[in-house]
């Protein structure tokens, strides 16, 4: 036999309590609604090494890889990196890659962007899209060579230009 519910009359304190409770409830799920979860390990390990993949590509262009955001997952993260690259593309400067990523059709638009920025970065006479200046490759450790215009990378072993002054006007 089922008993009936008796109302248990609550004290004003336990019901703050649990008003407490349940609007910490919602926040935290319109918090993970709005920023989305936190990435897993696994997810952490996969952006950095598309970070690794990326980072002499992106030195040689003189830019830094970006790092990962805090709510970020792989995907979004490889989009990210490649709308960096896309103004190395004359095919896909103007694409919207998240949509296409979205829809799936990245296939080798990727690798076309990224084929095209190192055939900009491999440019020996520019050392990146905005001013001429070196390309520093480690050949082996403590073996480097040096590419791009050779102010660039002599005016560290260039003394210093000091004027002299041979005559003043008038004497």
């Amino acid at each position: 036999m089922l008993r009936p519910e008796i109302a248990i009359p609550r004290s004003p304190a336990a019901r703050i309590v649990e008003d407490i409770h349940h609007i910490r409830e919602r926040q935290t799920v319109e918090l993970d609604r709005l920023h989305g979860r936190s990435p897993s390990l696994d997810a952490l390990r996969e952006m950095n090494d598309a970070a690794g993949h990326h980072r002499e590509l992106y030195a040689d262009l003189e830019m830094v890889v970006p790092q990962p955001r805090p709510s970020e997952h792989p995907a979004d993260y490889s989009v990210r990196l490649l709308q960096q690259l896309q103004p190395f593309s004359r095919d896909w400067r103007d694409a919207d890659l998240h949509r296409l990523a979205v829809g799936g059709a990245l296939g080798g638009i990727d690798a076309a962007i990224i084929a095209d920025a190192q055939r900009i970065a491999s440019n020996r006479t520019v050392g990146s899209f905005r001013q001429p200046g070196q390309l520093r490759r480690i050949v082996r450790p403590g073996e480097v060579r040096y590419h791009g215009h050779p102010l660039s990378w002599m005016q560290q072993f260039l003394s210093p230009i000091v004027l002299q002054v041979e005559s003043f006007k008038g004497r």
